[in-house]
This record gives C-alpha cells, sequence and structure tokens, in this order.
C-alpha cells in the first residue's frame, strides 16, 4: 500500500519542483525583457525595429504561457489522492500525471523559445553597439583632426 502512494506522492514531487523551476526562471526573464524592452526604445534607428519589437512581444507572450501551464499542471496534480488499490482510480491518477507532465514539458518548450526570441533581440543590439560605437569613434576622430 506504501508503494501506491509512492507512485503518486514521487511524480506529484518532481512536477511541483519542475514547475516551481519553471516559475522562477520565467520571472528571471521577464526581468530581462523589460531590460531588452528599455533598450530597444533607446535604439530607434537600428535596423528591422518592427521585427525586434515582434520577436520581443513573442518572448513575453512565451514566457506568459510557460508560466501558465506550469501551474495548470500544478492545478492537475493538487486534488490527486493515492489509490488504496482502485485500479479506475489509479488508472485516473496516471492519466492525470501524463497530463501534467505534459503541460511541464510544454512550458519548457515555451521556455526555450522565449530563449530564442531573446538572442533575436540580443544579436541585433550587439550589433546595433557595435555599428554606434564606431560612428561615434570616427565622429570624434574627424571632430579632433579638423580642429586647430
Amino acid at each position: 500500500d506504501s508503494f501506491r502512494v509512492s507512485a503518486l506522492a514521487i511524480p506529484r514531487l518532481n512536477i511541483l519542483g519542475a514547475s516551481d523551476r519553471i516559475v522562477t526562471i520565467a520571472a528571471m526573464m521577464n526581468a530581462v525583457g523589460v531590460k531588452l524592452e528599455s533598450r530597444l526604445s533607446q535604439a530607434t534607428d537600428i535596423a528591422n525595429l518592427p521585427a525586434l519589437r515582434t520577436a520581443l512581444a513573442d518572448y513575453a507572450a512565451k514566457i506568459a504561457d510557460a508560466g501558465s501551464e506550469a501551474q495548470a499542471a500544478v492545478a492537475l496534480i493538487a486534488p490527486l489522492a493515492p489509490d488504496g488499490g482502485d485500479k479506475d482510480k489509479m488508472t485516473a491518477n496516471r492519466a492525470v500525471i501524463k497530463d501534467a507532465r505534459a503541460k511541464i514539458v510544454a512550458a519548457h518548450k515555451s521556455l526555450v523559445d522565449a530563449r530564442k526570441d531573446a538572442d533575436t533581440v540580443i544579436k541585433a543590439l550587439v550589433k546595433y553597439d557595435k555599428i554606434a560605437m564606431k560612428t561615434a569613434t570616427s565622429t570624434t576622430a574627424t571632430t579632433s583632426t579638423s580642429t586647430p
């Protein structure tokens, strides 16, 4: 009988742990998103700005999706109780655990996809910064050499 409790408790703890990690990572990624949005608002003359804003909006949406999926997984497993030897309840519990795991996997995929969107924005900002620094350096050099 204790095996049946473990068969429910261990997957539940794994799902709760994964959900907690996803929510924590999503909060960190939201903070990064705020910083990226700030940088994009300063870089008004960056190439392909509308596409970068779209990528950043997708980034935020995917993070929100990940949080929702993680919370849905926790909500699914919360009411589960040990089956007590009832085969039908055991089957139902397994189905719920499987669905909760699928939600955790979907949440993880959303975070991975959001990271790809962030990479797109970050690479564009790095390229923009290099061009801006090169322009500022050449402008400063021109100004300093032309001054008698």
